[in-house]
């Protein structure tokens, strides 16, 4: 995929990366970049689609490090499935003074003598909170 080249594209891309925040670690702050450059080219328009596809873009280096490392976060993003009823669920947690973590998965044969950790999983979810 290559880079946004108005902010029409830009735009596009970072409304569908951003559906997928929930999924990406750091997202945030990796796709900060993008997000302040895509401000800044919509600052005094009315931020429509229309609007942006008339303003062209070229990308700085911080940018196109940014927009690289947002789809590098997507191709190696976990993937997600389908809570199935049928199957056993597990929640493991984790929590200390500087956060906390969740991970939510489903085991389709559980077998209670083998460690929860060489069980077959599939992930459901998974939350991270740092600072909070």
């Amino acid at each position: 995929m290559p880079p946004p080249t108005t902010a029409a594209e830009l735009q596009q891309f970072h409304c569908a990366t951003n559906w997928m925040r929930a999924g990406l670690v750091d997202y945030s702050r990796v796709a900060r970049p993008l997000q302040e450059r895509l401000d800044s080219a919509l600052a005094g328009t009315n931020k429509t689609k229309r609007a942006a596809a008339g303003i062209q873009l070229d990308l700085a280096m911080e940018e196109l490090e940014s927009f690289e490392a947002v789809k590098n976060l997507l191709a190696h993003s976990a993937t997600l499935t389908y809570p199935d009823p049928s199957k056993q669920l597990v929640v493991m947690s984790d929590a200390s003074d500087s956060g906390w973590g969740l991970v939510v998965s489903q085991v389709d044969q559980w077998k209670p003598q083998v460690p929860i950790q060489q069980q077959d999983h599939e992930l459901l979810i998974c939350m991270v909170v740092v600072g909070g």
